[in-house]
């Protein structure tokens, strides 16, 4: 068989370069062709998955953490005038400790810089990928670093940074510059609001207590009346992405992309599924989410579109999976904890996709 390994990252454990490494090494010892095609869906990673199909540039730049340290970030040259940002970088999770993750205190500001940096360089449009992200404030940092200030109730510019525990007092804005081409490269479908926005469903996930949660919707709610005054934007799907980064972009003349399918278009999928007989995609944790916008049901369903079986390879099957099997996309889905103990899954993930690889190839 011609097999197309194109699994994700299996978050915490392995990227996914690596990941669809493992799957290749495994199917072509079981006597296979394969190719190695890493994917990621706007999420952390995306960047170097892109970086790797376009040779495009890596470039440093410096920036601020949610709290507002200075911190290194980059940005990458993606050619042609285009640039991408990765949210993650410099507002995600992984740039915060334990302590820190108290989105009401959290400010976008360093993703914004980081597009500022490339804006500086030349870009003419630069794409967001605004996953992983560990703030939850409607992407009011992001704005403010890219020309946008924000005005209280007399007319005086707030600031220099507004958190979600201070963004009540914004009443208006104004623009000191245009704004550039931007993109928002979503995992998620979610809405800005309601019950699964981008405070009611994510932001428990970024440490947000209950009461949190109550008070973060109320200030994306009143943040949306000033920029949204009609309400359009705010219910668009991908706007509660990245903690609302989506919505922030999307507000300002911008535009929402699947991530996902955004990768699988640079990476030209369709063109290797035309030979393929089998795909194995894949993620750390299969569950009812990867339904909103993940990479392995985008990859699964431009297989099926070509006639193609489908198999992930996941690290584990969280609630909500089936629903994913019902839909026909996946020929079957299997967990490494299916096969070797989580000790060995975790500590030597590689090993674990190769074995489970092995079966699966043999299998199909």
């Amino acid at each position: 068989m011609f097999i197309v390994c194109a699994p994700d990252s299996f978050k915490g454990t392995i990227n996914a370069a690596d990941a669809a490494a493992a799957m290749a090494r495994a199917a072509i010892a079981s006597g296979h062709e394969a190719i190695a095609l890493p994917v990621a869906d706007g999420g952390e990673g995306t960047g170097a998955v892109l970086v790797a199909a376009t040779d495009g540039i890596r470039h440093a730049a410096e920036t601020v953490d949610p709290m507002g340290r200075p911190i290194e970030g980059h940005w990458y040259d993606l050619g042609g005038g285009s640039a991408l940002v990765e949210s993650a970088v410099a507002s995600g999770l992984g740039v915060l400790g334990a302590a820190d993750r108290q989105p009401m205190q959290l400010s976008s500001v360093g993703t914004g810089l980081l597009i500022d940096s490339a804006m500086t360089a030349g870009a003419e449009t630069v794409f967001v990928a605004v996953g992983g992200t560990g703030t939850v404030d409607g992407g009011c940092g992001l704005l403010q670093a890219i020309g946008v200030d924000w005005l209280d109730s007399t007319g005086t510019v707030l600031g220099p940074v507004l958190p979600p525990s201070k963004m009540h007092t914004i009443k208006a804005f104004r623009q000191s510059r245009a704004m550039p081409n931007l993109v928002a490269l979503v995992d998620t479908t979610a809405p800005l609001l309601g019950p699964t926005g981008a405070a009611q469903m994510f932001a428990p996930q970024k440490g947000a207590s209950d009461t949190e949660v109550e008070a973060l919707e109320g200030v994306l709610t009143g943040f949306a009346h000033v920029i949204d005054t009609n309400g359009t934007v705010q219910a668009t799907p991908g706007t509660g992405a990245g903690g609302g980064m989506g919505f922030a972009i999307a507000a300002f003349g911008g535009c929402i992309r699947s991530g996902a399918e955004f990768v699988l278009e640079t990476l030209r999928l369709d063109d290797h599924l035309a030979n393929a007989d089998l795909v194995l995609t894949g993620e750390g944790c299969m569950d009812g989410q990867t339904a909103s916008g993940k990479a392995p049901l985008a990859v699964a369903r431009a297989a099926a579109a070509a006639g193609v079986p489908c198999v992930a390879i996941v690290g584990m099957l969280g609630d909500g999976y089936e629903s994913l099997i019902d839909q026909g996309v996946f020929l079957t889905c299997t967990s490494l904890l299916e096969h070797v103990p989580i000790e060995e899954a975790m500590g030597d993930p590689a090993a674990a996709i190769e074995r489970v690889t092995k079966t699966v190839s043999d299998t199909y």
